[in-house]
This record gives structure tokens, C-alpha cells and sequence, in this order.
């Protein structure tokens, strides 16, 4: 998930502004696109079927709308996490595809000009998807472990620390 939704923020933001490129570069950022786009439509219908299944037969199973007392007192830790995973997915999914686009485009004409451009708007996107996964890691480590105790005596205070 996190190459496709981060390819999909990768190409809006770094590869959309310079698809116009000379010729093998246009063609290298056009194969990326056209490989972000069908990994996201197949996550999208994947995610969508999960949404619409997974509700009702977690209603069925405890014979009540289950989403209600899930969301009582939990709603920051919740959008918390969601900023956290989307932090690491716009990081993650961005420097695949970073990193795949430079072995696709290495040693094609107009390289040289079109790369730095790609890493200057990367970086901004990088710096940011980085900065909300550490403050929102805080926040999570705070609320979840409690104290200097909790990194080794809860599991999730272990894989932090891991």
C-alpha cells in the first residue's frame, strides 16, 4: 500500500510538473506514471472491498454496529495514527519510487538537467512526510508506553525501541 499511495503523491508532486520533459525522459516518467496509476486503482478496489466487508461481518459477529464503541475516547490516537501512516507512506512510497525512477531514467538523455529538478521537489515532501511520522511517533510513544519503564515493560515500548 505504502508504494502505491506513496507513488501516487510522488508523481503529483515530483514527476507531474516535469512529465514535459526531453524524449527518454518523458518516456521513463510516463512508464512510471502508468505503473502508479494501475497499482493504485488495484489498492483502491482492494481497500474499498475491505471497507464495505469488513464492517458487516464484524456486525454479524458481535450482533451490533461495531464502529460506535470503537471510536468512545480513542478519536485523537486514531487520526494520530492515520498522520503517522501517512507520514510513512508518503516517505516510503516516494523513495521507491525516487530510487526506481533514477535506475529507469540512468543514463538517458536530459538526465543530467531533469534529476535535480526531481530532487528539489522531492526534498520539500520528504522533509515534511518525516517531520509529521516523528511528531506523531512521539505522540503515539507518549500515549502508548506512559513512561521510561513502559519501553521495556509493554510490547509496544519493545518496538519502538526495536
Amino acid at each position: 500500500m505504502a508504494f502505491s499511495i506513496g507513488g501516487i503523491i510522488f508523481a503529483m508532486v515530483v514527476l507531474h510538473p516535469v512529465r514535459n520533459g526531453p524524449g527518454t525522459v518523458k518516456g521513463a516518467i510516463s512508464g512510471v506514471l502508468r505503473l502508479v496509476m494501475a497499482g493504485a486503482i488495484l489498492i483502491a478496489l482492494c481497500q474499498l472491498l475491505l471497507l464495505l466487508i469488513g464492517p458487516w461481518a464484524l456486525a454479524d459477529e458481535l450482533g451490533r454496529w461495531p464502529l460506535g464503541a470503537f471510536l468512545e475516547g480513542v478519536v485523537p490516537l486514531a487520526v494520530c495514527t492515520v498522520l503517522h501512516q501517512l507520514g510513512a507512506i508518503i516517505w516510503i512510497g516516494g523513495v521507491t519510487h525516487l530510487v526506481l525512477l533514477h535506475r529507469r531514467m540512468r543514463g538517458s538523455a536530459g538526465f543530467g538537467e531533469v534529476w535535480p529538478i526531481l530532487l528539489e521537489r522531492f526534498s520539500p515532501l520528504a522533509i515534511l512526510s518525516v517531520t509529521v511520522l516523528a511528531a506523531t511517533g512521539i505522540y503515539l510513544a507518549f500515549k502508548y508506553i506512559g513512561s521510561f519503564g513502559g519501553f521495556v515493560g509493554t510490547a509496544y515500548g519493545v518496538m519502538v525501541l526495536t
